[in-house]
């Protein structure tokens, strides 16, 4: 399971407005935030990983575990400044990401309809 609707939804304190905001920024922010931490892993930036990893973890913790935990991989990877195994990091990270954006997407339109 992607994510856990009750758990989140929990987060919001059942405000379903909130929480639809709150994922639509997400959702809006998401693809620039996955870019950013794809141009670091590319350019060995490892500052730049750092920071950026650390934005996307921020964002991703209030939905998803496992998306901020790859997120917290890359980061500490770029604060360390060993980007050895960046690129495979990355790759988790992404499918992490292409996991979550269509769950989200639906407990969004789920909530708009309940």
């Amino acid at each position: 399971k992607v994510i856990d609707p009750t758990a989140i939804l929990e987060r919001f304190d059942g405000d379903k407005e909130v929480l639809s905001e709150v994922v639509g920024l997400f959702l809006d922010e998401c693809p620039r935030l996955v870019s950013d931490v794809r141009l670091a892993v590319a350019r060995r930036d490892a500052a730049a990983l750092d920071r950026t990893a650390h934005t996307l973890k921020g964002s991703a913790s209030n939905f998803s575990p496992g998306a901020a935990a790859a997120a917290v991989t890359l980061e500490q990877m770029g604060r360390a400044g060993n980007l050895t195994d960046a690129e495979e990091a990355f790759t988790v990270l992404e499918e992490e990401i292409s996991r979550l954006v269509p769950a989200l997407a639906a407990l969004v339109a789920e909530a708009v309809r309940a």
